[in-house]
């Protein structure tokens, strides 16, 4: 018996609707690959400073280094010897981590940081110190800035907006435009200081789909124990469509993807 067009038409229609995979569907498309971003705060030549800075390099990783610029005053050629090897790997860039570093300190009634509650003249000056002192003992220039504590507030606007060649901000302020604000979606420590593999895991499902993750970190105050659930949290985002950046590789992406607006 053979049938009509509109009956094998209707047919179609009704396995469809009923469940039936009639042919193979195509894959869907790969995700996009998230960029992370280890973001390291404190930088110096500690014990810990080094474990972690041989990690990144034996299991051929890319991390950012937050450096308290107010080190840089006492001459260090160890330390510096070490900035420009690192640097020479491809594998680390520096970021600006403020001049003092200074969290919470009072002035009268008020809790001020150095870059929160200061007045513009005392945030301009911290900020062109540690460049400063960046360019003549490290030969660096900073891309990238993030605030002691990520404390912010809109003098900070007023103050990046004289050092335009500051392309990317760690979590704020959220009115900067010109640079990037690296968004804070995720963390790796919890609580502060200490990294949470568990918690971390359990976490990142809610974010397995944002383009990056910007992942604050302290390793100046790991012991063992810490060190080893970092290496945990690394381990499964290896098994994730990931790839590690630097806060430069970071800005360039964004540069590409979430270009800012034409400033005058």
């Amino acid at each position: 018996m053979s049938l009509s067009l509109p009956t094998i038409l209707t047919t179609l229609m009704l396995l469809g609707s009923a469940g039936v995979v009639l042919a193979e569907e195509p894959a869907p498309a790969p995700a996009k690959q998230q960029l992370i971003l280890l973001k390291a705060d404190d930088f110096g030549r500690s014990a810990p400073w080094q474990r972690y800075v041989s990690y990144i390099r034996d299991n051929n990783l890319k991390a950012s280094l937050g450096i308290i610029c107010k080190s840089l005053e006492k001459d260090d050629p160890k330390l510096v010897a070490w900035v420009q090897e690192l640097l020479k790997t491809g594998q680390f860039d520096f970021w600006h981590h403020g001049y003092d570093h200074r969290l919470n300190f009072k002035d009268g009634d008020r809790t001020l940081c150095e870059f929160s509650g200061t007045s513009y003249e005392e945030q301009l000056d911290h900020f062109d110190r540690a460049c400063n002192l960046a360019r003549e003992k490290l030969g660096i220039k900073f891309q990238v800035f993030g605030a002691p504590g990520n404390a912010v507030d809109d003098t900070t606007i007023r103050v990046l907006a004289q050092h335009p060649e500051i392309q990317g901000v760690f979590y704020g302020p959220a009115k900067a435009t010109t640079a990037h604000v690296f968004q804070r979606w995720a963390n790796l420590e919890m609580p502060t200081f200490v990294p949470n593999s568990a918690g971390f895991i359990e976490r990142y499902k809610w974010n397995a789909s944002r383009p990056y993750l910007a992942l604050q970190m302290h390793p100046g105050n790991w012991n063992d124990e810490r060190f080893a659930e970092f290496e945990k949290i690394i381990a499964f985002l290896k098994t994730q469509n990931v790839r590690f950046v630097t806060a430069a590789e970071l800005c360039k992406y964004l540069d590409e993807t979430e270009p800012l607006p034409k400033t005058k």
